[in-house]
C-alpha cells in the first residue's frame, strides 16, 4: 500500500493487492467496530522491510497509531528504528560504498506490546515438531576472464547514470542489477557465448552427491535413492531464450546421472501435473527438481527424502531464502540433517545480493527474537550470520572476508564473557541471598529458644475476649488491632489477638513485640460465633506450641544449609576469572586494524562529491 516517507534505508513501494486488502480491511472494520472482523494467518509476516511492521499495524489497528502520534510512517521510523552507517560491496563488485541503513531496533517491549494486540508469532523452533537440522555449505567459484570483463562494464554504466552521460537515458539501475545478476549465474544470459563456471559447480556437486546417495532407502517407498531440489530463480525453461535449467540437466546428464532422474517443475503445467511431479520426487523415481522460488519454493511438500537443497542464484529477499530452505528443513523428512548449499561467483554481483539479503534478514531476525525486555535489539540470528559469510566470499576482498569472521568471533568472545560475568555475579547475588535467609533463620531460631524458656511458665489464657471481638462486625475502611490476651512478666510479653486482613482475619502469638506465629481466622469458624472462634484459637495456639521444639531443630537445619549455599556460591565467584580474554583483545585489535583498511580503501574508491 502507499506509504509517504523520507526515512533512508527502506523499500516502500506499493501494491494492488496490499491496497485492495487495506481496502476491505477498513469496510470490515467499519462494520464490525465492536467485534473481531478478520483472521490473517502467514508464515512470512516480514517479507522485505521492516516498513511491513507498520503496514500490518495500519491495516489491522490504525487507531492504535492515531493514539499514539505514529501514524505517519516517519514518526514511526523516529521512535522505533536508528540507523548506523554501514559498509556495504558496491553493486557491481568493484569495491565498497558507505550507506546510512536502519541498524538496531530500538523500543522493543513498546513495539511488541502493540503488535501483540493483533499479532501473535509462533516460531518453528517453538511448535514442538522434529526438524532435521541445517547445514550451511559454500561453494564460491572464480569467474572467467569475460565475466570478470562483463562486471568491468557495469562499472562503467553505474557511472554514466550518476554523471547523467547521454547513454543513460536507455540505462537504469533496475537493468544494471538484472544484468549483475545474471551474469554471476550464466554469462549466456548476457551473450558470452561461453561456459558457466557456477552451473557446472552446481552440476559437479548435485551429480556427486547423486552417486553417493543411490543406496540410501526410505520408510514407505521400495525405491532407493535421495532426492535434491536446485532452486534457480534465472535462466528459467523459456522457448527460444538461453536456458540455465539446461546446461544445469547437460551437465547432470554427462556426469551420469540419468536424464529421466532430472526433471524441471515448469513441465508440470496444471495443478494435476504439478502434484504427480510432487509425488515423483516423493516415492524416488526423480532424483534432482530444478525450480523457481514461486513455483517451488513456497508450500510444497517435498521433504520426505531431500538430502540436499542447493541455491544457485541469490533471492532479494530473506523471507524468500527461508522458504526455499524450507523445503528441506521441515517436518516429515526422513534425514537428521539437510545440506544447504550456497553457490557464489566470486568477485561478481552476488556480493550485492548476498549483502542486500543479509541487512534484511538482520532486521527480521531481531523483530522475531523479541523477548519483551531488551530495550533494543543488535544481535543477528544464524541466518543473517549465513547470509554474511556469502556476502564476504562473492565479493572476493580479502579483507571483507576477514572482517566478517572477525566480527562474528568477536561477538561469540564477547557474549561468553558477558555470560561469564552475568554468572559470576548471579553467585554474588545468591551468596549474599542465602546469607540474608541464614541470618533471618538464625534469628528466628533465637527467639522460638526464647519463648521455649517460658513456655511451661505461662499456664492458660484465657480467649475468651480475643474470640469476641474478633467476631464483631466492624467498618471495614477502618484498620482494627484486635483485642490482646497477654502474659506479662518483668522480662517478656507474649500476646494472642486477631488482626484485620485482606481479606478476612488472622491470630497472632507475639513474643517480645514480634510476631512469632500467625494463622488465618477461617470465614466458616468466624461466622458460627464467639464460642466457635475461641475454641479453635486454643486448638491451633495448643497445637503450634507443642511444636516449638520440632521447629527450631528444622529452622536450625535451614540456617545450616543457607550458609553452605553460600559458601559454595561466594568460592565458585572467587575462582572464576572474570577479566577480559586475550583471545577477545586480540581479535578486537584486529578487527580494528581491518576496518581501518577499509576505511582507507572506501576513502579511494568512494571520493566524497564535489560542492
Amino acid at each position: 500500500m502507499p506509504i509517504a516517507s523520507r526515512a533512508e534505508g527502506f523499500s516502500l513501494g506499493s501494491s494492488q493487492r496490499a491496497l485492495d486488502l487495506y481496502l476491505k480491511l477498513s469496510l470490515l472494520r467499519r462494520a464490525n467496530p465492536d467485534r473481531p472482523y478478520a483472521c490473517l494467518m502467514t508464515g512470512t509476516p516480514f517479507t522485505n522491510t521492516l516498513a511491513e511492521a507498520f503496514v500490518w499495524q495500519t491495516m489491522l489497528a490504525p487507531e492504535q497509531l492515531a493514539r499514539t502520534g505514529l501514524g505517519h510512517f516517519d514518526a514511526w521510523a523516529a521512535q522505533f528504528v536508528r540507523y548506523k552507517v554501514l559498509i556495504e560491496t558496491s553493486p557491481d563488485g568493484s569495491g565498497f560504498r558507505s550507506r546510512r541503513r536502519p541498524g538496531t531496533i530500538q523500543n522493543v517491549p513498546e513495539l511488541r506490546t502493540m503488535l501483540s494486540e493483533f499479532m501473535s508469532m509462533v516460531r518453528a523452533e517453538n511448535v514442538g515438531l522434529p526438524r532435521p537440522e541445517a547445514r550451511n555449505h559454500t561453494h564460491v567459484t572464480e569467474p572467467t576472464a569475460a565475466q570478470r570483463e562483463f562486471m568491468a562494464e557495469l562499472v562503467e554504466r553505474v557511472d554514466a547514470l550518476r554523471l547523467r552521460l547521454p547513454s543513460a537515458n536507455v540505462d537504469n539501475m533496475l537493468l544494471i542489477c538484472g544484468d549483475g545478476r545474471k551474469v554471476a549465474l550464466d554469462p549466456n544470459l548476457v551473450g558470452i557465448a561461453e561456459a558457466a563456471p557456477k552451473l557446472e559447480g552446481v552440476a559437479a556437486l548435485v551429480a556427486d552427491i547423486y552417486h553417493n546417495t543411490r543406496g540410501l532407502v526410505y520408510d514407505g517407498s521400495e525405491m532407493p535413492g535421495a532426492f535434491q531440489l536446485v532452486m534457480c530463480d534465472l535462466g528459467t525453461p523459456k522457448k527460444g531464450d538461453a536456458q540455465s535449467y539446461g546446461r544445469i540437466r547437460a551437465g547432470l546428464i554427462a556426469r551420469g546421472v540419468p536424464a529421466e532422474h532430472v526433471r524441471f517443475v515448469h513441465e508440470a503445467t496444471t495443478p494435476k501435473a504439478r502434484e504427480a511431479l510432487f509425488a515423483a520426487c516423493r516415492d524416488g523415481r526423480v532424483a534432482v527438481l530444478l525450480g523457481s522460488t514461486a513455483k517451488v519454493g513456497i508450500g510444497t511438500n517435498l521433504q520426505n527424502r531431500l538430502h540436499s537443497l542447493h541455491h544457485a542464484d541469490p533471492t532479494w529477499t530473506a523471507a524468500a531464502w527461508l522458504q526455499r530452505n524450507g523445503r528441506g528443513q521441515r517436518h516429515g523428512n526422513q534425514h537428521d540433517v539437510v545440506g544447504i548449499h550456497s553457490h557464489v561467483a566470486q568477485g561478481t554481483f552476488d556480493a550485492f545480493m548476498f549483502g542486500t539479503v543479509e541487512r534484511k534478514a538482520r532486521g527480521f531476525s531481531q523483530l522475531y527474537r523479541m523477548d519483551g525486555q531488551a530495550r533494543e535489539i543488535e544481535d543477528i540470528g544464524d541466518e543473517t550470520l549465513t547470509f554474511g559469510e556469502l556476502k564476504a566470499a562473492a565479493a572476493g576482498n580479502d579483507l571483507l572476508l576477514r572482517q566478517h569472521e572477525l566480527e562474528t568471533r568477536v561477538r561469540q568472545l564477547r557474549l561468553a564473557h558477558i555470560t561469564v560475568q552475568q554468572n559470576v555475579r548471579t553467585l554474588q547475588h545468591q551468596a549474599a541471598l542465602a546469607d540474608k535467609t541464614a541470618e533471618a533463620a538464625a534469628a528466628r531460631v533465637q527467639r522460638l529458644q526464647d519463648f521455649a524458656e517460658h513456655q511451661e511458665t505461662m499456664g492458660n489464657v484465657d480467649l475468651a475476649r480475643v474470640a469476641a471481638d474478633a467476631c464483631v462486625v466492624r467498618d471495614p475502611n477502618r484498620y482494627h488491632s484486635g483485642y490482646r490476651a497477654a502474659w506479662n512478666s518483668d522480662n517478656y510479653r507474649v500476646s494472642i489477638r486477631t488482626v484485620d486482613t485482606d481479606p478476612g482475619q488472622r491470630l497472632e502469638l507475639t513474643f517480645d513485640h514480634r510476631t512469632l506465629w500467625a494463622e488465618p481466622l477461617p470465614g466458616k469458624v468466624r461466622r458460627r460465633g464467639p464460642e466457635a472462634v475461641k475454641a479453635w484459637s486454643e486448638a491451633m495456639v495448643a497445637a503450634w506450641g507443642a511444636g516449638v521444639d520440632r521447629e527450631i531443630v528444622q529452622t536450625r537445619g535451614r540456617v545450616d544449609e543457607q550458609r553452605r549455599r553460600a559458601h559454595d556460591a561466594r568460592a565458585a565467584a572467587d575462582a572464576t576469572d572474570v577479566s577480559e580474554p586475550a583471545e577477545l583483545i586480540a581479535a578486537r585489535t584486529e578487527l580494528a586494524e581491518v576496518n581501518k583498511a577499509i576505511g582507507e580503501a572506501l576513502r579511494d574508491e568512494d571520493p566524497p562529491a564535489a560542492a
